[in-house]
């Protein structure tokens, strides 16, 4: 284990080191990589002078509590997150193990009870419920990733069907036994006692009693057990090594359809277990429990800017083939760069090809095919843009007035994509993000445009010196000079 006193005094005498320009970079950088922290201080301290009851014992164990609730779901949906990805369907997939866990565990002399005839509520059929629930969740989860691995489709697309599929089945379930969409209630004692319960309890002259529950204890647990699982097995390491570089993770060995997988498979996991808990937090699961998000159809505008068109297809692609209206337009340099006409053409209800020079008969860019789209009527819920960084800017502010939803991809930000370098960090809204842990897909109205362009040049002298010195030097290292010398 390293030594945290031994690292700062090897920080200070970095820091003694550098020079004054260096030094203003080192505390810039610092704050912006510590910025959350800084805030949530600030926050707090702002909150604890306006109300002196925030920071108080009960307080301050209801914050933890709330938070535990949703960390096992937050801990499920960050491997999606490394994988550069997400995952939509998780909220309703808590609805659903809630339902599911409520109704198998209602107390035994209820009227009206989902399943008659259940087992009485002892600690090995609460197991047997537990297990259900993250079996469920898991299902769902290897869904999700079969689909993301095996087709290559962004999560964004996948985990939307299934979140939607979720709810149908939470409709359906609802409606099981006669129990005719009513809410699932009258839940067990035991039940609630095993999540809800107090596992510590502190009495206070002051305060009064404060009781810690059982389920901010499994929050602690299933923290270590995620952490263990990402930083000492070898999945963990594959994963960060495909949301890395899934490519380079594939020539290295590393089974990237498996690894995909197997993220997925844990975060179902681990949202049966939310819902397990959330089942008991609120006693009364109704068929809003988990998010209510509803969408039938997605009428979607793809557009793809020179390379970015070969990430754009294949989500043009599943959307078309699942019943979408979707017009790709793309845009190139000349005719003779033009990517993957054919293919889109038969994946898309219209595709609108621009060239900067006109050789293929439409001279212009994809912002001006976007606009005349719209002027003829068409009534896009949603705007994919993939390409270059002004391009993008310019799409988004083209779909801005009309209130058009417009992500876009920030991956030619992207250096490692680990979130270690910080090459990446663009602003979205008030904060920073990183387009390869946190995106790369982001809301397009939110994105600094001018300043994700600033860093994409900031390195650009260097570059063209770095470009030069190794075209001057032959492969064993010689410089031109020696060569004709030799």
């Amino acid at each position: 284990m390293t030594n945290p006193v031994r690292n700062l005094q090897r920080t200070a005498e970095e820091y003694r080191k550098l020079d004054s320009k260096d030094k203003r970079r080192f505390w810039a950088d610092g704050f912006l990589n510590n910025a959350l922290y800084i805030l949530m201080v600030i926050f707090i301290i702002y909150t604890a002078f306006k109300n002196n009851n925030f920071v108080k014992p009960g307080s301050i164990v209801n914050i933890i509590s709330l938070a535990a609730a949703s960390l096992p779901m937050a801990l499920g949906i960050a491997g999606c997150i490394v994988l550069t990805g997400t995952d939509l369907s998780g909220g309703r997939v808590v609805g659903l193990t809630a339902a599911i866990a409520g109704a198998l565990l209602q107390k035994t002399d209820l009227s009206r009870k989902m399943f008659a005839s259940l087992p009485a509520i002892t600690p090995g059929w609460i197991l047997v419920v537990v297990l259900c629930v993250i079996l469920v969740g898991a299902v769902i989860g290897l869904v999700n990733g079969f689909f993301v691995a095996k087709f290559s489709l962004h999560p964004f697309i996948v985990t939307l069907a299934t979140q939607l599929i979720t709810y149908g089945l939470i409709l359906i379930f609802f409606m099981l036994n006669g129990n005719n969409g009513q809410p699932v209630s009258g839940l067990s004692d035991q039940y609630k006692n095993v999540v809800s319960a107090p596992f510590l309890q502190f009495e206070t002259e002051k305060y009064g009693t404060i009781s810690i529950p059982w389920y901010v204890l499994y929050a602690v647990l299933l923290t270590a057990l995620i952490w263990f699982i990402w930083n000492k097995t070898t999945f963990g390491k594959n994963m960060f090594a495909v949301g890395s570089n899934a490519e380079a993770a594939r020539v290295s060995g590393v089974n990237v359809f498996w690894t995909t997988v197997l993220v997925h498979t844990l975060a179902g996991a681990m949202y049966g277990i939310t819902g397990f808990i959330e089942g008991a937090r609120i006693s009364s699961i109704t068929q809003g429990a988990g998010l209510n998000y509803e969408c039938d159809a997605i009428a979607a505008c793809v557009i793809g800017g020179g390379l970015g068109t070969a990430i754009a297809y294949p989500q043009a692609k599943w959307l078309h083939e699942h019943g979408c209206e979707v017009d790709v337009i793309t845009g190139f340099r000349n005719k003779d760069l033009v990517l993957l006409e054919d293919e889109i053409d038969r994946h898309s209800t219209r595709q609108i090809i621009m060239t900067d020079d006109g050789s293929n008969g439409n001279k212009g860019l994809v912002t001006q095919a976007l606009q005349q789209r719209i002027d003829e009527g068409a009534d896009y819920d949603l705007v994919l843009a993939v390409g270059p960084v002004i391009m993008m800017k310019f799409v988004a502010a083209t779909t801005k007035p009309y209130g058009i939803k417009t992500y876009v991809s920030m991956n030619p930000l992207m250096i490692d994509g680990t979130g270690m370098c910080g090459g990446c960090r663009v602003k979205v809204g008030d904060e920073y993000l990183h387009a390869c842990v946190d995106g790369p897909d982001f809301d397009g109205h939110l994105v600094d445009y001018d300043d994700a362009m600033r860093r994409g040049v900031m390195y650009r002298s260097f570059e063209g010196a770095a470009r030069e010195a190794a075209e001057g030097r032959d492969c064993n290292g010689g410089t031109d000079g020696e060569r004709k010398g030799a």
